[in-house]
């Protein structure tokens, strides 16, 4: 694994590399930060530092049946998110085209380091490969995003 620290990254970046090359027969206690960068307004402080639209968010994202207004577009929005199965601006991982709902393991463990057992995603398979990350969000709203944040990795 290549232990250099995670780069900062922006939650308008659509495919970053996290700075991390992952075994993938290994786990990873990983841990999530919210950084602050330069940006046009100042964020909403924890929990939600992020910005998706109008939307507040943390790590986690957030769930289009929960919204009143604007209900219908963003369910129709989700639709078109690059991960279906995540909340609209969890954390994905991309490891080998394989998508991760870091978001989701984040929430599992209310909101505090977890476990990335690569031995679960990728069964039968070795190697090490790069980890990169993207905010699950419409392919073609990256650019209404505000925030950002990094990620550790030490193998357990």
């Amino acid at each position: 694994m290549n232990t250099n620290s995670s780069p900062i990254i922006s939650t308008k970046d659509k495919k970053a590399y996290s700075g991390y090359v992952v075994d993938l027969n290994k786990k990873y206690q990983v841990k999530l930060a919210a950084v602050e960068g330069s940006t046009e307004k100042p964020l909403p402080s924890e929990p939600a530092p992020f910005i998706d639209g109008s939307k507040t968010s943390d790590f986690g994202g957030w769930l289009c049946i929960r919204e009143g207004k604007g209900r219908l577009f963003h369910h129709l929005g989700r639709l078109t998110c690059r991960y279906r199965k995540a909340n609209v601006f969890s954390l994905v991982g991309l490891i080998k085209k394989k998508k991760i709902d870091l978001g989701a393991l984040w929430l599992e463990a209310n909101k505090e380091e977890f476990i990335l057992d690569l031995k679960q995603h990728f069964k039968n398979q070795t190697g090490q490969e790069k980890l990169y990350l993207f905010m699950n969000d419409c392919i073609f709203f990256y650019f209404n995003n505000r925030g950002y944040y990094s990620i550790e990795l030490n193998e357990t």
